[in-house]
């Protein structure tokens, strides 16, 4: 997690490989656009690169979406919303 955020975000993998996260993750100081807020350990990260993840954003609520990539990276796409600091995350996917 980069400098200064604050996680209350969940992982977990199932006996199927399908690992869920879930909760939210504070920003210092508001979003910008395709800004990394979480990085997945080895085990737990997808086996090809997916976007547009619902999420929605605080400050004012404001849906948005996060892409998850292959070395774990979760960046939100906060474009349009430039005062939001938290982001509410929820999404399921198979690990590699």
């Amino acid at each position: 997690m980069p400098a200064g955020f604050t996680s209350m975000a969940r992982y977990h993998k199932n006996q199927f490989g399908e690992v869920t996260v879930v909760g939210q993750v504070l920003a210092p100081s508001a979003f910008t656009d395709n800004q990394v807020i979480a990085t997945l350990p080895e085990g737990f990260r997808p086996q090809s690169n997916f976007g547009s993840v619902p999420a929605t954003l605080s400050g004012p609520f404001a849906p948005s979406c996060l892409s998850v990539n292959t070395s774990g990276e979760i960046a939100i796409r906060a474009a349009g919303n430039t005062s939001a600091t938290y982001v509410y995350i929820s999404f399921t996917f198979v690990a590699s």
